[in-house]
């Protein structure tokens, strides 16, 4: 597949054209299909140069080649594309659209004691660690659990072993 065709190359822009201008013209994305990164083009030179919004680590308005789209062989060989179903979109939207909260995941565990049941946060992406905390009551114990971290993966002791040595 062609990245830029003629017939964009023809829609997009100059370079510096649109400085002015409060909410302009996304005309095409391309995207990584190997990871999260996807760049949406606003402006181009007519050679390399694209001026637009960069979505991978960050969220940016910044200036992206065309050469450096075209380099990249992913897993199973795998290109950069461009979404061929994307129409021209204000940037205003597309910023609204591709705004990323971030995703906390726990993994939890309950184990019966013989006085109750000991529930603990295993592991989590999220910054900071998590203790354990004692129930008498599983359904307490867990309705607690996820009070406090919101939505939970509950897993046997032996399931998160197996999936920490799995990787």
């Amino acid at each position: 597949m062609e990245l830029l065709t003629q017939e964009l190359r023809q829609q997009l822009p100059p370079l510096y054209s649109q400085e002015h201008v409060e909410d302009p013209l996304v005309i095409c994305k391309f995207f990584c299909p190997w990871n999260r990164w996807t760049w949406f083009a606003t402006e181009f030179d007519g050679e390399d140069i694209f001026f637009g919004l960069v979505v991978g680590d960050e969220v940016e308005l910044g200036y992206f080649l065309l050469s450096d789209l075209m380099k990249p062989i992913g897993p199973a060989r795998l290109q950069m594309k461009r979404d061929l179903h994307f129409k021209p979109t204000p940037l205003s939207i597309v910023r609204q659209q591709t705004t990323r909260k971030p995703v906390i995941t726990y993994i939890a565990t309950a184990t019966e004691n013989g006085q109750g049941f000991d529930f603990k946060v295993l592991a989590s992406n999220a910054r900071y660690s998590h203790g354990a905390r004692r129930f008498e009551d599983f359904e307490e114990g867990k309705q607690a659990v996820e009070q406090k971290y919101g939505k939970v993966a509950w897993v046997t002791p032996w399931r998160f072993q197996k999936e920490l040595t799995a990787y």
